[in-house]
């Protein structure tokens, strides 16, 4: 996994999620949306569910797209969670998708049980510091491996992947990605070998 310079305050777990999910894309606070309205202090983070939009011909792998997480203060300790996303119960965002566009198809992702309990145990942990985990010069930094394998003998490096993230008692899903090449999330090597299904 690459690794990214520590962004510090609410936004810092969206902009990272995305960073990584988008390996040689750089996104930024003003340049999606969704990176906005997250709080990572308020907002119930272990709850997200990710709705992956993806051509028929590319399918995300649960199991194998892994999640890390640090929370690090200089003096006050730190936090570190490491997981894979689990597929996601349509029933999470019923409503909330429009259809898939012509020849795609959504997959949804979720935190696992255990990494939902770490992620709020450490967001309980920054909000206790004291005078403030920006104050005492704390650090999250968060990366997202993505997986995919392939369906038939479509040109891969020309699929475009679409992020959608829904946050608890919202109610619509906000874009963390939107037609992104996979050429752009995925390194040269693991383009290039990519599986198949």
């Amino acid at each position: 996994m690459r690794n990214f310079a520590p962004f510090t305050g609410a936004l810092a777990f969206a902009v990272l999620v995305a960073l990584d999910l988008s390996a040689c894309t750089t996104l930024t606070g003003g340049g999606a949306p969704a990176l906005r309205k997250l709080d990572f202090f308020a907002d119930d983070i272990a709850a997200l569910v990710f709705a992956v939009d993806v051509p028929v011909s590319l399918v995300p792998l649960a199991e194998a797209s892994a999640i890390t997480f640090a929370a690090v203060t200089p003096d006050d300790g730190e936090r570190r969670i490491e997981a894979s996303l689990v597929r996601a119960d349509a029933d999470t965002v019923a409503g909330l998708l429009p259809p898939p566009g012509r020849e795609r198809a959504y997959y949804l992702f979720a935190f696992p049980p255990a990494a939902r309990q770490a992620l709020r145990e450490a967001q309980q942990w920054m909000r206790e510091l004291d005078p403030g985990f920006d104050a005492v010069g704390g650090t999250l930094t968060v990366g997202v491996r993505p997986a995919f394998c392939r369906v038939g003998d479509s040109d891969a490096a020309a699929s475009e992947v679409s992020v959608l993230i829904v946050t608890a008692g919202a109610d619509r899903l906000e874009p963390l990605l939107d037609r992104v090449p996979l050429a752009q999330l995925l390194e040269a090597g693991e383009l290039a070998d990519l599986p198949r299904c």
